[in-house]
């Protein structure tokens, strides 16, 4: 058994060949398994227990390690390629400045800024991508004591500017006891806030908004009410999927679908849970669950 390990921790040893390392790692793996079959060291078909048990842990560590592997190359891809992304969409947005301000035709404004419209919605991708792939590789989180009361207080305040560009009821309800919390103020913030985004858009005037929390035995529960278009049944089971936008009146908002996805990612890592529930042409209610600490 100790032989294969060996020879499995030479292929995942850091290497200052990054992509030798992904390449040989992946295909590797089968091959020394394989080959440690051929050789007895597992046997194929084992008469004892002792033997089916070691060859059942070394076949299920090689597939975790291949996963996690295919997991960090993808990861890698992703930062690699969006940060490539950025220089060429910061040129077009440049060449696209330069020619809104060039142009007299009220129709080629018009164009142009349908173009900028794509570019910013390609850029804000471009951005969710990394941030996920930050998550995927692990995140220093800040972590501090929150007073959620207090903490939702600031929060409310500071997006009412919201209700005055979009009108809506917008109001607070908060727990009449304190509430305590461990998180990142500025992640949660930021999750917040995107739920809060999406309830103004996709809600008309004269509409509800509410935010609210209050507290179980063992989580803090922040809560983000709207009495908006809805989201039909259907496209429910998908509304945390990469990219998924439920329609083409949604997409047209120059939304990237990758907005809900994200903050489901922050609110896992804290060890909470984020659901949405919705009824088409009533509205949406996203619920976040959070931790209480362990005295």
């Amino acid at each position: 058994m100790q032989q294969i390990v060996d020879r499995l921790e030479i292929y995942f040893r850091p290497s200052t060949n990054d992509t030798q390392s992904e390449s040989l790692s992946i295909e590797k793996i089968q091959s020394i398994i394989e080959d440690s079959l051929a050789n007895g060291l597992i046997p194929e078909y084992a008469d004892d227990e002792n033997s089916k048990a070691i060859a059942k842990v070394v076949l299920e560590q090689s597939k975790l390690i291949r996963e996690t592997e295919k997991s960090r190359i993808a990861t890698k891809f992703a930062e690699s390629a969006s940060h490539d992304l950025r220089t060429p969409i910061t040129i077009i947005n440049t060449s696209l400045y330069l020619l809104e301000h060039m142009s007299q035709s009220e129709k080629q404004k018009n164009k142009i800024q349908l173009v900028k419209s794509q570019v910013d919605n390609l850029h804000q991708m471009i951005e969710h991508l990394l941030f996920i792939s930050k998550l995927n590789s692990g995140v220093d989180f800040n972590i501090s004591k929150i007073e959620l009361n207090r903490w939702l207080e600031d929060l409310y305040f500071q997006t009412h500017s919201l209700a005055l560009t979009n009108p809506r009821t917008y109001t607070l309800n908060m727990s009449d006891e304190p509430i305590y919390i461990q998180g990142d103020q500025q992640y949660l913030r930021d999750a917040v806030i995107h739920l809060l985004k999406n309830a103004f858009d996709y809600s008309d005037l004269h509409d509800t908004i509410e935010l609210s929390c209050y507290k179980t035995d063992t989580h803090a529960v922040i809560v983000i009410e709207d009495t908006g278009i809805g989201i039909g049944e259907d496209h429910l089971p998908f509304v945390f999927d990469h990219f998924y936008r439920v329609d083409l009146s949604r997409s047209s908002s120059g939304k990237s679908g990758m907005g809900l996805p994200i903050v489901r990612h922050v609110v896992e890592a804290h060890g909470g849970i984020c659901d949405l529930t919705s009824i088409l042409h009533e509205g949406t209610t996203v619920t976040i669950q959070l931790p209480l600490p362990v005295d």
